[in-house]
């Protein structure tokens, strides 16, 4: 109606050290966020610099030209005192922040730097609403700070937590990357709200998009080829399923991240007597070209960490690479320490579980043998595959958005 007053605009802070403008989660969020509010979306200051201008334009078009993007502040050159450097470089971070001006501040960080960020701006911006996005492990964090010694891990997770719940009291809602994550978060970190959004990754999801038709028993890796990989258990799985006749194959989908680590697997190979059955496809452009080299058969493989400590890690993780699997409607075999993806997988009938190699070769015989087995798991993989979209998501995050903003509880 002419004469009637506006509602003010509202300005949205994404704030993501260690992102770049290629990170789908990020430009996730960015997309929500644009919806409802104006969207400062500020990124690594090194990766940002160091980026070509061509990917940056690239995002700007994703993201319909209507997000401002900005470069972080600098990391502070604090030699040899790492937990110094980053109160440092949250305090730069809580002045740029003031500076802006936003009504919501998204902190798009996993873990203790994270929750620093929300602290320090919290100080300065009393009565923004504050958005930790926790995609990460804050025990698994721990772990590796402390070299994963158990008595020091079990010392300084303690200490750690006493000042981690005193700066999540900044945080009104806590991004999750599992239910399992956001009971943790909920019980441990005291943040009472939390929103759950699993690390989805759409692919292409016709199955006229497999490259090949022909039904070949095939065990499928995609991501890095790094040592924590543990892509050795994989070459044995193989090698014990040719010894018992099943004429499979192994094919690995990533750039070589450790050169090294794949010349090891190359030699297991050879000593295994399975190197022609293992192909190093490298590095693919996104997952339409990966499901080229795939089809009725794939098994795809997802492999748990190996804890060096019960951090509890693989009980909530959500790897995007497991969302690919089952939006191109690739089986998965999945280690059983998994506790989120392990349970997605088993509802829609779209996985099985391995606790050593041989469960694992028996799960894959069985998948393979039995008559229509593989075909039905494809299709549950599929159709649970719609409700973990990136689209799925995005209206997730848009709705938190949406939500007035008043008042901040005190708690």
């Amino acid at each position: 109606m002419r004469g009637a007053a506006q509602a003010p605009a509202t300005r949205l802070l994404l704030v993501a050290p260690g992102h770049n403008v290629w990170d789908e989660r990020v430009l996730r969020t960015a997309q929500a966020g644009r919806r409802v509010h104006q969207c400062v979306l500020a990124l690594d200051h090194a990766m940002l610099a160091a980026t070509r201008p061509a990917d940056v334009e690239r995002a700007r078009a994703r993201l319909g030209g209507q997000v401002e993007l900005v470069q972080l502040p600098e990391w502070p050159r604090v030699r040899g005192v790492a937990r110094l450097g980053r109160y440092v470089y949250a305090r730069r971070i809580a002045r740029q922040a003031l500076a802006l001006a936003p009504d919501v501040v998204h902190v798009h960080e996993s873990g203790i730097l994270g929750l620093m960020i929300a602290a320090r701006v919290r100080r300065v911006l009393p009565r923004a609403r504050i958005v930790f996005d926790y995609h990460d492990w804050i025990p698994d964090e721990v772990a590796a700070a402390v070299r994963n010694v158990p008595a020091l891990y079990a010392l300084d997770l303690r200490a750690w937590m006493a000042r981690l719940r005193r700066m999540a009291r900044a945080v009104d809602v806590a991004v999750c990357i599992s239910p399992g994550q956001a009971e943790w978060t909920q019980r441990e970190l005291g943040i009472r709200r939390t929103v759950v959004v699993q690390n989805v990754r759409d692919a292409p999801s016709s199955a006229a998009a497999f490259g090949r038709r022909e039904f070949r028993p095939q065990l499928v890796w995609a991501g890095h080829v790094m040592r924590i990989r543990r892509l050795e258990f994989v070459i044995e799985v193989l090698a014990r399923l040719r010894e018992g006749g099943m004429d499979a194959e192994f094919a690995i989908f990533g750039d070589l991240t450790e050169p090294d680590y794949a010349a090891e697997l190359k030699a297991y190979a050879r000593a295994r007597g399975v190197e022609g059955q293992v192909d190093f496809h490298g590095r693919y452009q996104g997952d339409a070209e990966l499901l080229r080299s795939v089809g009725p058969g794939g098994l795809g493989l997802t492999l748990a960490i190996a804890e060096k400590l019960p951090t509890g890690i693989n009980r909530i993780a959500s790897a995007n690479k497991f969302f690919s699997y089952m939006a191109m409607g690739v089986p998965m075999l999945l280690d059983g320490s998994f506790g989120n993806m392990l349970g997605i997988a088993e509802e829609a009938g779209a996985g099985a579980a391995f606790h050593d190699v041989d469960s694992c070769v028996a799960a894959a015989r069985r998948i393979w043998e039995t008559p229509g087995l593989w075909q039905s798991m494809s299709e549950g993989a599929r159709t649970l595959a719609g409700s973990y979209s990136s689209e799925a998501a995005v209206d997730v995050l848009e709705a938190l958005y949406r939500e007035p903003l008043g008042p901040r509880a005190e708690g």
